[in-house]
């Protein structure tokens, strides 16, 4: 996962093919860089219980505050960027476990906010040093606003995957038979 590269990262796949696990595996290796600062945001709120009570640990419903905390942060450092000579800044990466799960039970008006606020970070954070890694079952457009294309890693799981939703990440000829 080289974030200086590819700033966003997605895990998708279906039930039991292994996101979590997945996501498991990179928070791991992330938690070895001491200067990075990790939000996470659980929706389900049951599979990271060793993380209860933690800083920037937030569970379901609170997935809009994890949001919301990051977003702030970009205006932040954008603000710096136009204002001051930037120091130095410490990566943040966002991650956000069952986005499209989330962004479901949310009221219309409060999931486009949070779409608009993601897309925000998926479009302008890189330069910021805000980096998002998300996981979910179905990467639809849907839940996305228009910055799914910022997404540089996917990781597809499983394969129950159907040709319709590879192909929202893949070229047409990438997609096997």
């Amino acid at each position: 996962l080289d974030l200086g590269r590819e700033a966003h990262a997605i895990i998708l796949g279906t039930t039991g093919a292994g996101k979590t696990y997945s996501l498991l595996i990179l928070l791991h290796a992330l938690s070895f860089r001491k200067e990075i600062q990790i939000f996470i945001a659980d929706f389900k709120g049951i599979d990271f219980p060793e993380l209860q009570g933690c800083f920037r640990y937030y569970q379901y419903m609170r997935v809009g505050e994890a949001l919301s905390t990051v977003y702030s942060q970009l205006q932040h450092r954008m603000q710096q960027v136009r204002t001051t000579k930037l120091q130095p800044l410490r990566p943040i990466v966002l991650v956000i476990d069952e986005w499209a799960a989330y962004i479901s039970c949310l009221e219309k008006s409060e999931a486009e906010q949070r779409k608009k606020q993601l897309s925000a970070i998926l479009m302008l954070a890189r330069g910021a040093r805000i980096y998002c890694l998300l996981c979910m079952q179905r990467g639809d457009a849907a839940y996305f606003e228009r910055s799914r294309d910022n997404i540089g890693h996917i990781l597809f799981l499983g394969s129950g995957l159907s040709k319709e939703s590879l192909r929202m990440w893949c070229d047409s000829d990438e997609v096997s038979k």
